[in-house]
C-alpha cells in the first residue's frame, strides 16, 4: 500500500473491535491517528452527571467553620468571632434555630473572655442594643453583619487567630446553651454564614 493512502490496522478491544488508521509511508510522526468503533457500539456511561454529583459531594464535605450546639429543640450553629481590630471589643455571629412549635428569644449571653456580651441590631447603619431577639416557632434568625449579632465588651486579653471563645446564649424558654465560637479572619468567619 506505497499509494500514501492511511494504512487501517484492526485490533480486538473489550468493547468492541477498533480500527486505527496508521500515517502512510514517508508521512512524518506529526500525522493525526483516527479510531473508530468497528464491532457492535455500547453506549457510553453518562459521566458528566456523575462527575457533578462527586464534585459537589467533595464540595459539601467540607465541614462548617463555625461552632455548633444544641439543647433541647434549640440549634446554634456557624458561632464565629472574627478577628477584632481592636483589642477590647468583638463582634460574634451565629444562627439560632427553633426546632419547636411554640416561639422563642434569646435573652442573654455571656462568655468568660469578656465583661459583658451585649446583643446588638443594625438598622439603617445604626447599631441599636436590644434586650431580646425572637425566634420564631419552626424558624431561625441569623445573626449576621449587617443585622443582629452579639458585642464582646471589654475583652480580657488580646484574641487571636485559631482562639476558641466560649459563649452562653439564654433563651426566654429557661434553656442555657453554651457554643464555642472560632476566631478567624473577618472573610473566613463570614464566608458560610447565611443571609439574614
Amino acid at each position: 500500500m506505497g499509494s500514501g493512502q492511511p494504512v487501517p490496522n484492526e485490533q480486538e478491544h473489550p468493547a468492541g473491535r477498533l480500527s486505527t488508521i496508521a500515517a502512510p509511508e514517508g508521512r512524518s510522526s506529526s500525522w493525526s491517528l483516527a479510531a473508530r468503533r468497528t464491532g457492535p457500539s455500547q453506549p457510553a456511561p453518562a459521566l458528566g452527571p456523575i462527575c457533578l454529583l462527586l464534585l459537589g459531594a467533595v464540595a459539601g464535605c467540607r465541614s462548617p467553620r463555625g461552632g455548633t450546639a444544641a439543647a433541647a429543640n434549640l440549634v446554634v450553629s456557624h458561632a464565629v468571632v472574627p478577628l477584632p481590630p481592636s483589642p477590647v471589643e468583638a463582634s460574634a455571629f451565629l444562627v439560632l434555630e427553633n426546632r419547636s412549635a411554640t416561639p422563642n428569644a434569646l435573652t442573654g449571653s455571656q462568655s468568660p473572655v469578656a465583661d459583658s456580651v451585649v446583643m446588638h441590631e443594625m438598622t439603617g447603619g445604626r447599631m441599636t442594643r436590644v434586650t431580646r431577639i425572637e425566634i420564631p416557632a419552626h424558624g431561625r434568625v441569623a445573626l449576621v453583619p449587617g443585622s443582629y449579632h452579639l458585642m464582646l465588651a471589654g475583652i480580657r486579653r488580646p484574641l487571636a487567630i485559631g482562639d476558641t471563645v466560649p459563649i452562653v446564649l439564654r433563651f426566654a424558654s429557661g434553656e442555657a446553651v453554651t457554643v464555642r465560637a472560632p476566631v478567624l479572619r473577618y472573610t473566613d468567619a463570614v464566608n458560610d454564614l447565611p443571609e439574614p
